[in-house]
């Protein structure tokens, strides 16, 4: 009996511990790489406006990351390369990035190229995903 009362404090801590994060990952854009060097620009919008890390994540394919652009509302530009080599495949996701200003965030633009062969593999899907911080 001791031992399921026990139990039952610790699901309800772990649980109250769990609501309180208040950070949640969002898609930000869903984009399809073409076989060339590329880049897409993001407009944020209402409360996509106040991420604070970004990451890609790669769902068919496999593509090179060449940098990440943060264009903030005062028109403020922060460059990012990727750690590592930046290359992403199937189910893989990037290094989250974080933004170095406490200012929103007007647009998002990113650099990269899509790899394989066009006529053996698909063309390379990948989701941008936005860390919202919610005060």
């Amino acid at each position: 009996m001791r031992n399921i009362i026990l139990l039952a404090l610790f699901m309800i801590n772990s649980s109250f511990f769990m609501a309180q994060n208040d950070d949640s990952w969002v898609v930000l854009a869903k984009k399809d790489v073409s076989y060339k060097a590329d880049k897409d620009i993001i407009n944020l919008l209402g409360n996509n406006r106040d991420i604070r890390k970004i990451k890609l994540r790669c769902k068919q394919g496999s593509l090179k990351i060449k940098k990440i652009i943060f264009i903030y509302s005062s028109s403020d530009k922060e460059e990012h390369t990727p750690k590592g080599t930046g290359v992403l495949t199937k189910g893989t996701s990037s290094i989250p990035i974080k933004t170095e200003k406490k200012e929103s965030v007007k647009k998002v633009e990113i650099h990269y190229e899509g790899y394989g062969n066009m006529l053996l593999t698909k063309r390379a899907k990948v989701e941008v995903l936005g860390l919202i911080t919610k005060n």
